[in-house]
C-alpha cells in the first residue's frame, strides 16, 4: 500500500525525472510528476500537496524558485526540496529564504536522496505533532481558565446565597426565642416552638457547611494548630450526637487509649470534620445496629476510625464520595437529606492538616472510614 503523502516532483530533465519517481516509488509513495515549472503551478492552484521536489534550473518564468514562491503563497505548510547542479551560496540562501525546506545537489545517490526527503517528512511530522499537543494544550488550558472562572462565580454564588440565608435565620431564631420566654412551660404550643428550633438549627448547619465549604475551597488557605488532646475532642462530638444515635437505638462503643499524644489542630474544624463522619455512620446505619469509634498510634500518626453496620457502598462508588456535592444515591438524598458536603469538607480539613482520609466499605455490611493525622 502506498504511503498516503501527497508528493509531486518537477524537472524538465526527463533522466532526473524518472530518476526521482522510481526513488519516491522505492520509499513507498505514488509521485506524481510535472515536465515544467509553469505546469507544476498549475497542478499546485488545484491541489495541495505534502511535499514539492522541483529542479531550481529550468526556463523562466516557470525556475524552480517561482515554484517554490508559489507552493509556499498558496500552500504555506507544504514543505519544498530544491534541486540543483549549479548551487552557490547566494542561490541557496535565496531559495531557502523563500521557503524551501532543504536541497540537493545533482548528481546525487540515492541514498542522500532517500535521506533529504525522510529529513523533510519526519520533520514534517513532528511538526504536525507539536501543533497539534500545543493546540490541545492551549484548549486545556482554555477549559482550566474557563473552570476556575465558574468555580469563582460557584464560590461567590454560595458565599452570597448563605450570606442572605443567615440573616432572616437570626431574625426567625430570635423571635423564637422571645415567643419562648413569654410561653409558660406547660403550654401546649410549646411543642411547635421545639419543632421550629430543630428546622432552624438543621438550617444553621446547612448554611454553615456551606460557609465552610467556600472558606476551604481557598488555596493558600492555612490551617494554624494548636496542641490538642484527641479523646475530649472526639468524646465531645460523640456527646453532640448521642440523642440522634438513640433515635436508631445504636450500640456505641468507644476505644481511645487514654495515652494518645497530642496532635497540632485546629479544634473546631476537626470537631465538624469528626462530627460529619458521626453524624453518617448514624444515619446510614440500620436500626439497632452498632458505631464504633476507635483511636490509635502508628509510629509518627494516629488513626481515627469510624466503623458502622450500615448500607455500605458499591465499590464503584467509593471514588467519587469525597467529591463535593455528591450522595452515594437518589434514595439516599430523599431519606437523609443534605447538600452531599460532608464528605468533601472532611477530606479537605483533613489535608489542611497533612492527614489522609480512607474510606473501606461493603454494600450491605457498613463502612469505616479512617482517618489519618501526624504527629
Amino acid at each position: 500500500m502506498a504511503r498516503p503523502e501527497k508528493i509531486l516532483i518537477v524537472d524538465d530533465d526527463e533522466s532526473w525525472l524518472e530518476v526521482c519517481r522510481i526513488g519516491m516509488e522505492t520509499l513507498g509513495f505514488a509521485p506524481e510528476t510535472s515536465h515544467s515549472g509553469n505546469d507544476a503551478l498549475r497542478l499546485i492552484e488545484k491541489a495541495q500537496y505534502n511535499l514539492v521536489i522541483t529542479d531550481l534550473q529550468m526556463p523562466p518564468p516557470g525556475d524552480g524558485r517561482a515554484v517554490t514562491l508559489g507552493v509556499k503563497t498558496r500552500w504555506p505548510t507544504t514543505d519544498v526540496i530544491l534541486m540543483t547542479a549549479a548551487p552557490t551560496i547566494s542561490s541557496a540562501v535565496a531559495v531557502l529564504k523563500d521557503g524551501a525546506s532543504d536541497y540537493l545537489i545533482k548528481p546525487f545517490s540515492m541514498e542522500a536522496f532517500e535521506i533529504v526527503v525522510d529529513r523533510v517528512l519526519t520533520a514534517r511530522r513532528q511538526s504536525a505533532e507539536l501543533a497539534v499537543e500545543r493546540r490541545l494544550r492551549e484548549e486545556l488550558e482554555a477549559a482550566y481558565a474557563e473552570l476556575k472562572h465558574l468555580d469563582k462565580l460557584k464560590e461567590g454564588f454560595l458565599a452570597r446565597v448563605s450570606h442572605e440565608l443567615n440573616t432572616p435565620l437570626a431574625a426567625a431564631s430570635l423571635a423564637v426565642a422571645l415567643l419562648a420566654e413569654e410561653m409558660k412551660a406547660d403550654d401546649p404550643l410549646k411543642r411547635h416552638l421545639n419543632r421550629a428550633n430543630d428546622a432552624m438549627a438543621r438550617l444553621r448547619e446547612v448554611i454553615e457547611n456551606l460557609l465552610a465549604f467556600v472558606d476551604l475551597q481557598k488555596p493558600d488557605m492555612e490551617v494554624h494548630g494548636v496542641p490538642t488532646p484527641l479523646a475530649p475532642l472526639l468524646e465531645e462530638v460523640l456527646r453532640e450526637h448521642e440523642r440522634l444515635a438513640r433515635t436508631k437505638a445504636l450500640v456505641v462503643t468507644v476505644d481511645i487509649p487514654p495515652d494518645l499524644p497530642d496532635l497540632r489542630l485546629h479544634r473546631e474544624l476537626m470537631k465538624r470534620a469528626f462530627g460529619h463522619l458521626v453524624k453518617n455512620a448514624i444515619y446510614f446505619n440500620r436500626p439497632g445496629g452498632r458505631l464504633q469509634v476507635s483511636a490509635r498510634r502508628l509510629q509518627h500518626w494516629v488513626s481515627v476510625t469510624i466503623t458502622d453496620t450500615g448500607e455500605g457502598l458499591p465499590a464503584d462508588q467509593q471514588a467519587v464520595v469525597f467529591d463535593a456535592f455528591y450522595q452515594v444515591a437518589e434514595y439516599m438524598t430523599r431519606t437523609v437529606g443534605g447538600l452531599g458536603l460532608g464528605l468533601s469538607l472532611v477530606k479537605r480539613i483533613v489535608e489542611a492538616h497533612k492527614g489522609v482520609v480512607r474510606l473501606d466499605s461493603k454494600a450491605g455490611e457498613g463502612t469505616t472510614v479512617a482517618v489519618q493525622l501526624p504527629l
